[in-house]
């Protein structure tokens, strides 16, 4: 619920990711860590994809956060920023730490490298790739949820407006090709919605697809909300891509939110081997 708020708001705030990283720093026993999060003094962030070559590319809320989890080759682990004792010395008012790198949906979005803080050890072998899997699974179903809400506040803001703008002489939410493609997105969108649901149900239930399902909700609901604010913008006409109308804020959030975690064509083809692990195992055993 908090996540499609957040999503409706498109709030300039690093929520997911926080939560992602507080849920698997409480999984893993971090206590020295865990303290500082639930008390608000340091802002924790999750690495979308494992360390290469020492280097972690762009984590979200990475130009803001104080601690990043990520998974180093088997080892689950923690990089604080060197000299950061949370809120000690008035450290919130530095942020950001380092300069974000530009992006469509202005996030603070950063690189980050293993020797620029302390390094702390979680877990080791398969608990810490699990416990990774199971953070960045839940970034996808907190996201998807977002994106859920994004989409809903657009396509609020598109019926608004065809609903008062005039084209020869009559409101032109009185077109057939824009009323179709309205009904389109919308029909969409309330699929999207319940997919978000049946993950996070599974979830909290321990059902064995639940990480499929997260994978599903955040492809398919970031295949929506692009669509519905798309099809919002251009109806904007030539105002949609101002600065003067919010559209504009709610189409590039939902073009860059989603591209954090990387092509989404790597993602279709994990979601694939999630679905049908018994054809990933026969391409395996003919190589």
């Amino acid at each position: 619920m908090v996540a499609e708020q957040y999503g409706r708001r498109i709030a300039p705030v690093p929520f997911i990711e926080a939560a992602a990283a507080g849920h698997v720093l409480a999984q893993a026993g971090a206590a020295e860590l865990i303290g500082g999060v639930t008390d608000g003094s340091i802002l924790p962030t999750i690495a979308l994809s494992p360390a290469r070559d020492g280097r972690l590319r762009l984590v979200p809320a990475g130009a803001v956060a104080e601690v990043v989890v990520a998974l180093d080759g088997d080892r689950l682990i923690a990089v604080r920023r060197q000299g950061n004792q949370g809120n000690q010395g008035n450290q919130s008012a530095t942020r950001p730490h380092v300069e974000p790198s530009p992006n469509f949906a202005a996030s603070p979005l950063a690189d980050w490298r293993l020797d620029d803080g302390d390094l702390i050890e979680l877990a080791s072998g398969p608990q810490a790739v699990r416990l990774y899997q199971g953070g960045v699974s839940l970034w996808q179903l907190l996201m998807a949820a977002a994106l859920g809400g994004l989409r809903s506040a657009a396509l609020e803001l598109g019926v608004s407006y065809v609903k008062a703008r005039k084209a020869f002489g009559v409101i032109i939410g009185s077109f057939q090709a824009i009323q179709h493609r309205l009904a389109d997105v919308a029909v969409a969108g309330d699929g999207a919605q319940l997919l978000v649901y049946e993950a996070a149900w599974a979830r909290d239930t321990g059902q064995p697809e639940a990480a499929a399902l997260a994978s599903m909700a955040f492809l398919f609901g970031a295949d929506c909300a692009f669509r519905t604010t798309r099809e919002c913008l251009q109806f904007h006409g030539g105002y949609g891509f101002t600065l003067e109308y919010d559209i504009q804020l709610y189409f590039r959030r939902a073009k860059a939110w989603p591209l954090a975690l990387g092509d989404s064509r790597r993602e279709y083809q994990r979601l694939a081997e999630l679905v049908y692990p018994e054809a990933r195992d026969e391409q395996e055993n003919e190589e």
